[in-house]
């Protein structure tokens, strides 16, 4: 499955509107230098950049979705989980 630009920039304008988006293809000539096995896993995901225009809407994204991959559920969940894990333990201070 392949998300387009257009899903990208309705995945993250969820959060509040946006001011700009860079989204990116790695090609494979840049990085040549990288064992075979990191750049296939690169040459696979696309990057995007979000600009956000509220700071406030950028905050809750990135709270909410910093690492999260908009094809892999299951790793969301899992995410998740331990986010919510660590939280609940008693030398865990989120700020």
């Amino acid at each position: 499955m392949s998300f387009s630009d257009k899903d990208i920039e309705n995945y993250f304008s969820a959060y509040g509107p946006l001011g700009s988006t860079l989204i990116r293809v790695p090609k494979e000539n840049e990085l040549s230098k990288l064992p075979d096995d990191k750049r296939n896993q690169i040459l696979t995901h696309k990057y995007a950049f979000i600009c956000y225009k509220n700071f406030d809407d950028a905050e809750r994204a990135v709270n909410r979705v910093p690492y999260l991959k908009i094809q892999d559920k299951n790793y969301n969940t899992e995410l998740e989980r331990v986010a919510e894990l660590l939280k609940s333990q008693p030398e865990f201070k989120a700020e």
